[in-house]
C-alpha cells in the first residue's frame, strides 16, 4: 500500500505527461493498493475548478483506502515532525505536509510525492518517502 500525496494527484488529474504522472500510472499498472488521508482529500477537493470536477474527484477519493487522521496521535506527531525539521535550520512550508507525514509514518506506508517538503522531512524523520519526479 502507498499513500499518494496531492502533488502526485495534481499531475495525474491534469493529464500531465511527466515523471510524476508516469510514476503514478506505474503504481496503478502494478496493482499497488493506493491510499489517501483526509488532508490529501481536502487539498484535492479544494483544487477542483468546478463543482462537476469536485464530484468526480470525490468519487475517485472514495474508491481509495482511507488512512484516517487520528487526532490524539497525529496532531502531536505532526508538531514533532515540524520541530524536528526546524532543528535542522529549515522550516516546512506546510503543517498539512507534517500531518500527512505523521499519518504515513504511523501506518508504516510509503508516501509517493512530488514535494520537497517530504524530502526534507525524510532527512530527519523515519518517513518512507518515494519521490515521483
Amino acid at each position: 500500500m502507498i499513500l499518494i500525496d496531492s502533488s502526485v494527484w495534481i499531475a495525474q488529474l491534469r493529464g500531465q505527461s511527466n515523471q510524476t504522472a508516469t510514476g503514478m500510472l506505474d503504481l496503478i499498472d502494478n496493482g499497488t493498493e493506493l491510499a489517501i488521508t483526509e488532508p490529501i482529500a481536502m487539498e484535492r477537493l479544494a483544487g477542483a475548478d468546478t463543482d462537476t470536477r469536485a464530484v468526480a474527484i470525490d468519487r475517485l477519493v472514495n474508491g481509495l483506502v482511507l488512512l484516517s487522521v487520528e487526532p490524539h496521535l497525529d496532531f502531536h506527531q505532526a508538531a514533532a515532525i515540524f520541530r524536528a525539521v526546524r532543528r535542522t535550520g529549515r522550516t516546512p512550508r506546510s503543517m498539512v505536509d507534517c500531518m500527512i507525514a505523521a499519518v504515513a509514518t504511523r501506518n508504516d506506508v510509503e508516501l509517493a510525492h512530488n514535494d520537497v517538503d517530504f524530502d526534507v522531512i525524510g532527512e530527519c524523520w523515519p518517513l518512507r518517502a518515494r519521490p515521483l519526479r
